[in-house]
């Protein structure tokens, strides 16, 4: 769009003194459009659009606020607000009022006069009411909306008035008309509403309870001018015996009327409001809400009462507060929670969580009101198990004395439950149900003491941060205590033995309590793990825990475990609390404090399953003795070296073991310890990690059995925990490839993991698999093939990492699939990698004996390159070349082959100096049988085009490889057209593409290249090509064609349309022949001929028309037409125009093809290579193909000169303008320059 300002008129004596139009014309126009379309986007639908139109148009007004344009957009805005689009009336209606706010000079009377006058509800037709009825309605709004009608006495009135008369048309408005003048009057003063009440307020009560917006306009008036209400109707009591039906039904009626809405009537809060006022809510509360809205089991009644209660709690005080939770309101809302489960079922629940998370964080100064509301929700129960969730997210609002008072009440009624206390209930489902156990008591204690204790937990999971630490400590010593150990004698020492159970404390309740106490854990060591500070002396959590037991296990006369220890389980927690002594001597170490977290782990483990960690205690405390006793190792050879002590294989015995458990706690502290000793690993404790992984004799089967049996809590079967346990043993696998890249032991993974991904490939059936496969080739892929660190002192493992590249390659060649041979070809270049950047110091003697006698001959700067790199690195460059060369020609040998162009493309670009020992067998199979040729050509034109690749070649080397290839190329073009079968039409798009690729190359390099006898071929091909089949897909062989023919100079002819009833023509082409006319045109209908000198078609003395030439001439004078008619070049077929040298003497100008248009218009001069004239234009069908010139070593003597008989070449220089270059003038070599077009 162009510029918004408006150009200054002029004069009306510049305008008849210059004879133009005004000079603003055009402006106004080009506003008037802008202008327009404003009103367009204001109707939108979308907010962002409606909101930015108005706004222009706010600013497009405010520039000229006595103009036409205002008359035209209050008339437009107008009209709009009765629109048959119902969606598009507010959104007028908006902008009027947003128009009307803005320019405060405009009167508001007249604009309602103009409403009135253009929808007059006496004469519009009846057809048009509805639309006329809402424009009223909205245009009122609009006056409304615009903040000016409360002052202006006369609009209002007639405002008022409107409103009256438009809410007679209930069919159509239904109660629009009086909710607006409801909200209108709440707005004015209270003068003005003296004044309006007589004329909008009946004095009959029956009236006023007639409809919700009556009550609400009765209610208004109570509010605000009480005095005249009272001399108007009198003194009315709205919560009489006689008046509460009446104002139950009033209340069904607004909820009906908000049941798409989902949200709260006004008139509904303002009668609690007023009874609140008049100290009559327990009355309101019982008999209009319990007894009246809550029986008649119409749910948006329901809904409404439960919308109320939310809305009541910060209004009522702590006795109404009691009244209210503890009534049938909040029992019928429990019930609701309790069924509403299916997916497409409305849901109270989340919006009940909003208005008590609104009350609770308003009235934090008040934990008193803060508590009750608290337990009053949590005592709303279905057969003991409260209603809401055990994490609900309202406890962050809580005070702190609130909190602490909700965890008491939480723990007390643990110990001692009150089902007296509770909102208790029962589905009619359950009522139904026969079965005597649901109803007892026992069942009621038990679903609410699991619900307490998991509600513990989560207190202090979503309040981690904010919660004190007496607080927290409280909460973890409840629940270990009454998880594992019972009272026998209540002592002042521990708290919590001088609190009894009213109920005992079933197994189930305590196996419940175990399960939230690790949960607890989980919660403590992992969020809480940056937060030190908050535990006493900084030690963590589960240290204080295990001084508690401890403190628990010495009062053997007071408190007793669950599972009496024996003498041996006792010993071993003994010595774990010496070792824990021991090891903060060394807490400075980050290996001690891994050894700590999980000493304390197992040991609190013992309170649960004394048997089973009794002997992982043990075990792990010979394993700490030893590693805090050795001295650290300062190389990293002797982290394989098998005079290790064994201690590492036993801690990794136990981990593996710790990881069968179904702990995610304990899955982390695996993780963590491993974490540490992964650095002195040894190969025999990689082997027991990778025997659980990849299990290949029944003896290794027996061992996973035996180690996830070991793990297991208790024992048990073998089946899905055997595969979760393997499942969670690749986590050390993939913390030893994180943190410890360079280790060589990395190196013995490849083969297990390739192992592990071939057999899950075959049989991952089951999600547990699937996600076992997944996580496998994660780690293989990104952790372990993608590393930026990887090992760099091989050793002595040189010789075996070259037979194992050897042998992965083999076998990605014999995978089934490309994606199994995917992981295979990626294992052999990372293990590629890692030769290439080891460095020969590590390498064995034999190695760099091979590396001495294997040298590369070829010349040149990148042989001292390779040398240097041999020198450098343990990588046997000639091994590795016949490996991927014999990998190489397998592909493109092999019909069904698993390796891929990509996979060759990884290798190039990763090991450019392979690729270029490599490149030798793509150009031999370049013209080799019709797959390797087609493979070859693809591979080698993705190769040619990557950096890495170049950079490896000098300017000579790269020239001659880019001959080598385009002579193979020109060698398959020779049979360009003559394809017979799918197959060969795919050679032929193969070869044209990587000629197309040299090409771009050449280009971009700058190279000079013989291209003679590629023209001639290009050329000699071109008949064959267009009279072939034409199979599927040949346009893309003739667009490939083409466009090397264009890089060549030389143009795509146009196809001409022939006429109705004319012959074809010998000098048209085969293609158009082959297209069958679609449908035919009467006479009348066809265009005529044009005239030759202006048309396309020009004829000869035979009536052959000739073909025209790639472009036409610029219109010109008819002289000169006349003049240069005979003198048009013709191109028939895309072939040059010649001259003619000497009788019988056929020679090639390929200058005059690929000249640009300016070039064409010098063409009538001497030719710039000979000076002969030009011979007139042959009939395009009588003209002989011309021959190429004589290619040295092929054809015969020519009888040209020695000059003339000398290679022609052909320069791509992408700069160069022109064809011909000024230095090609004055030699009598042909020299042909390519250009890329001018665009």
């Amino acid at each position: 769009m162009g510029s918004r300002e408006l150009a200054e008129p002029l004069s009306p004596g510049e305008a008849t003194q210059s004879g133009a139009r005004p000079a603003d014309r055009h402006g106004l126009l080009k506003h008037s459009r802008e202008f327009l379309d404003f009103f367009w986007d204001i109707a939108k639908p979308e907010q962002e659009t409606r909101l930015a139109a108005t706004e222009k148009l706010l600013e497009y007004l405010r520039g000229r606020p006595k103009g036409s344009e205002m008359k035209y957009a209050l008339k437009r805005l107008i009209t709009g607000l009765g629109v048959a689009r119902e969606t598009a009336r507010p959104c007028y209606s908006l902008a009027l009022a947003q128009l009307l706010q803005s320019f405060e000079d405009l009167p508001l009377c007249s604009i309602l006069q103009q409403i009135q006058e253009k929808y007059d509800l006496c004469e519009v037709k009846k057809t048009m009411l509805r639309p006329a009825l809402f424009a009223n309605l909205f245009g009122v709004l609009a006056l409304f909306q615009s903040g000016r009608l409360v002052k202006d006495q006369e609009a209002l009135m007639k405002s008022v008035k409107l409103l009256q008369a438009l809410a007679q048309y209930q069919n159509h408005l239904q109660e629009q008309p009086r909710k607006a003048l409801v909200d209108v009057l709440s707005e004015v003063s209270v003068a003005t509403l003296q004044e309006i009440l007589p004329e909008v307020l009946k004095a009959d009560l029956n009236t006023i309870l007639s409809s919700p917006e009556q009550l609400e306009l009765f209610l208004l008036a109570q509010q605000k001018v009480p005095s005249k209400l009272k001399k108007l109707v009198g003194s009315v009591n709205l919560f009489s015996d006689e008046n509460v039906p009446r104002l139950v039904n009033v209340l069904k009626m607004a909820a009906a009327s908000v049941k798409k809405d989902h949200k709260l009537p006004a008139i509904a809060l303002d009668l609690l409001r007023l009874a609140l006022k008049e100290d009559k809510f327990p009355r309101f509360w019982k008999e209009v809400v319990e007894q009246g809205l809550l029986k008649m089991q119409f749910w948006p009644a329901s809904y409404l009462c439960f919308r109320l209660l939310g809305a009541a709690l910060p209004l009522l005080t702590k006795e109404q507060l009691q009244l209210v939770l503890r009534g049938d309101v909040i029992r019928h809302y429990g019930e609701h929670v309790c069924t509403a489960k299916l997916p497409k079922q409305f849901k109270f629940a989340p919006e009940m969580e909003d208005y008590v998370g609104t009350f609770l964080e308003g009235c934090q100064d008040d934990p008193e009101r803060q508590l009750a509301v608290l337990v009053a929700f949590s005592s709303v129960t279905n057969q003991g198990l409260p209603v809401v969730p055990t994490f609900w997210r309202v406890v962050r609002f809580l005070s702190p004395p609130a909190l602490r008072g909700y965890v008491a009440w939480l723990r007390d009624m643990f110990l001692q439950p009150d089902l007296d206390s509770l909102v208790d209930f029962s589905t009619n489902n359950q009522k139904k149900a026969q079965d005597a156990s649901l109803h007892v008591p026992e069942r009621a204690v038990f679903r609410l003491r699991k619900w307490i204790i998991f509600r513990l937990v989560s207190i202090v999971d979503s309040l981690h941060l904010e919660m004190e630490e007496a607080l927290t400590a409280q909460v973890a010593r409840f629940c270990l205590f009454h998880a594992f150990f019972v009272t026998k004698k209540p002592t002042s020492q521990i708290p919590e033995t001088k609190q009894p159970f009213s109920f005992p404390l079933e197994s189930q309740a305590r196996e419940a309590a175990s399960s939230a106490f690790f949960s607890l854990l989980q919660t403590l060591n992992t969020q809480l793990k940056q937060a030190t500070e908050q535990t006493r002396g900084g030690q963590p959590w589960t240290y204080h825990l295990v001084q508690f037991a401890d403190l628990l296990l010495n009062h053997s006369h007071n408190v007793t475990t669950v599972t009496p220890f024996s003498a041996q389980q006792r010993q071993a927690w003994d010595r774990m609390l010496q070792t824990l002594k021991e090891l903060e001597a060394h807490s400075s170490e980050a290996r001690a404090a891994a050894f700590q977290h999980l000493l304390l782990l197992v040991g609190i483990h013992l309170l649960k399953s004394p048997a089973e960690s009794c002997d992982l205690l043990g075990d792990i405390q010979t394993c700490i003795r030893k590693s805090l006793g050795e001295k650290p190792r300062r190389s990293r050879t002797k982290a394989i070296d098998p005079q290790e002590p064994p201690w590492v294989e036993v801690l990794v015995e136990i981990l593996l073991a710790l990881l069968a458990q179904p702990s995610h706690l304990m899955r982390q502290v695996a993780r963590s310890v491993f974490g540490h000793i992964c650095s002195q690993l040894t190969p025999r404790a990689l082997q027991l990690i990778l025997d659980v992984l990849n299990p290949e004799t029944s003896e290794d089967e027996d061992h996973v059995v035996k180690v996830c049996r070991r793990g297991r809590v208790g024992g048990g079967g073998v089946g899905t925990p055997v595969r979760r346990c393997v499942l969670r043993v690749l986590d050390l696998v993939e913390v030893l490839v994180t943190k410890q890249p360079e280790n060589a032991l990395v190196l013995e993974l490849l083969e297990p993991l390739l192992s592990i991904i071939r057999r899950s490939l075959r049989s991952s059936s089951s999600k547990q698999e699937q996600d076992f496969l997944h996580k496998t080739a994660r780690i293989f892929t990104h952790h372990l093939c993608r590393a930026r660190r990887y090992c760099h002192d091989l050793g002595e493992r040189a010789e075996a990492l070259h037979a194992q590249l050897e042998r992965l390659v083999q076998q990605a060649g014999r995978q089934p699939d490309s994606a199994t041979a995917l992981y295979h070809f990626n294992a052999s270049l990372y293990l590629l990698r890692v030769l290439k950047g080891s460095t020969a110091e590590g390498c064995g003697r034999e190695t760099r004996e091979k590396q001495k006698a294997g040298t590369d001959p070829s010349p040149g700067p990148t042989l001292s390159l390779l040398k240097g790199g041999q020198a450098a690195s343990c990588l046997d460059l000639n091994l590795v070349t016949r490996v991927y060369s014999s990998a190489l020609s397998s592909f493109l040998t092999k019909r069904n082959s698993p390796l891929t162009v990509p996979m060759f493309l990884s290798l190039f670009s990763r090991h450019p100096v392979l690729c270029k020992r490599l490149l030798p067998i793509l150009v031999q199979h370049v013209t080799g049988p019709v797959r390797p040729r087609h493979q070859a050509c693809l591979l080698l034109q993705k190769a040619l085009s990557l950096r890495e690749v170049r950079s490896c070649f000098e300017d000579p080397e790269w020239k001659q490889l880019m001959g080598q290839v385009l002579a193979k190329v020109t060698e398959n073009l020779r049979v360009l057209g003559e394809a017979q079968t799918k197959t060969e039409h795919q050679q032929a798009l193969s070869s044209l593409e990587l000629l197309n690729a040299l090409f771009r190359t050449c280009k971009q390099e700058k190279l000079t290249l013989d291209l003679t006898v590629l023209l001639g071929v290009l050329q000699g091909q071109q008949q064959s090509l267009q009279q072939g089949a034409h199979s599927t897909g040949s346009s893309r062989l003739h667009d490939l064609y083409w466009q090397a023919m264009k890089t060549l100079g030389v143009q795509r002819p146009k196809l001409e349309k022939k006429g109705a009833k004319e012959a074809p023509s010998a000098t048209q082409s085969p293609i158009s022949k082959k297209r069958k006319k679609k449908g035919f045109l009467p006479e009348t209908k066809k265009r005529k001929k044009r005239k030759s000198e202006d048309g396309t078609l020009a004829e000869d003395e035979d009536g052959t028309p000739a073909a025209t030439g790639r472009s036409q001439p610029p219109s010109m004078g008819r002289k000169k037409r006349n003049r240069t008619k005979a003198k048009v070049p013709a191109q028939a077929n895309g072939t040059p125009a010649t001259k003619s040298l000497a009788p019988g003497t056929p020679t090639l100008s390929p200058s005059s093809a690929a000249k640009s248009p300016k070039l064409q218009k010098k063409s009538q001069k001497p030719s710039p290579v000979n000076g002969a004239p030009r011979s007139p234009v042959e009939p395009a069908g009588q003209k002989q193909h011309q021959k190429a010139l004589p290619e040295k070593g092929v054809l015969g003597k020519s009888p040209l000169s020695a000059p003339a008989r000398r290679k022609a070449r052909l320069s791509l220089v992408s700069r160069s303008p022109g064809l011909l270059q000024s230095g090609a003038k004055k030699k009598k070599t042909l020299r042909f320059t390519i250009s890329s077009p001018k665009k």
